[in-house]
């Protein structure tokens, strides 16, 4: 996992603003969101106190290496088969309907549906959006009305966890529709307008996708490596 989404993912389990856990790890809160945005390579120090801060203590270790180029191969290949069009609906994921679902909340779409938003063929299993912090209590009355299940880290399933946005807990839920991630924001994230059906939903720039999403800029490199020329 990126760094950034690590310590995004972590405040929001904390229910902290940038510029209390900024206060709390004794930096920025340029420092905080710069790290959580990828623009800024961070110092081990400045990790450390930030997960300390969120009562987190850095380790380093080894991990496994990136799912396979053929695995990645086939999942791009699978997107590329669908017309663009159709590339936010899968078996268990209705893009779509997801967007209008949540559009209340005004969310900005980022991750690999941000990407598939712009036209890259990213193999996607749910939806990853943007909500302002001040806009909790739509993204509660949301979740209620749909009857979205959230996610559980301790028990590793669904539905075990209060589905209230206020509550602390990971930013996923389940609907009939598929799965959807938010990340809280103090501030809404820059955008661009892309109609999905007769649907106007802001969309995270594509370099700015690219630049946090670690997985989004894997499959389109691959993209891009296996369009080269040989040699080339």
């Amino acid at each position: 996992m990126e760094i950034g989404t690590l310590v995004r993912e972590e405040r929001d389990k904390a229910a902290l603003t940038q510029a209390e856990l900024a206060q709390r790890a004794g930096v920025s809160q340029s420092t905080v969101s710069a790290v959580e945005r990828g623009t800024r390579q961070p110092s081990l120090r400045v990790v450390a106190a930030v997960l300390a801060a969120l009562g987190r203590q850095l380790r380093l270790t080894t991990e496994p290496a990136d799912q396979p180029a053929a695995d990645l191969d086939a999942a791009l290949d699978a997107q590329l088969a669908v017309e663009p069009a159709r590339r936010l609906v899968g078996p268990r994921f209705d893009g779509p309907q997801l967007l209008r679902l949540l559009a209340p909340v005004a969310p900005v779409v980022e991750g690999a549906a941000g990407a598939v938003l712009h036209g890259a063929p990213v193999p996607l299993s749910a939806l990853d959006v943007a909500v302002e912090r001040g806009r909790l209590d739509e993204l509660a009355a949301v979740i209620q009305g749909c009857y979205a299940d959230r996610w559980s880290d301790v028990w590793s399933r669904w539905g075990m966890e209060s589905a209230n946005p206020r509550v602390p807990g990971p930013m996923r839920w389940l609907t009939l529709d598929g799965e959807f991630r938010v990340r809280l924001v103090d501030e809404r994230p820059s955008s661009v307008t892309v109609l999905v059906g007769d649907l106007p939903v802001a969309v995270r720039p594509l370099h700015e996708i690219q630049a946090t999403e670690a997985f989004v800029r894997r499959a389109l490199a691959r993209l891009l490596g296996r369009a080269a020329p040989p040699g080339g």
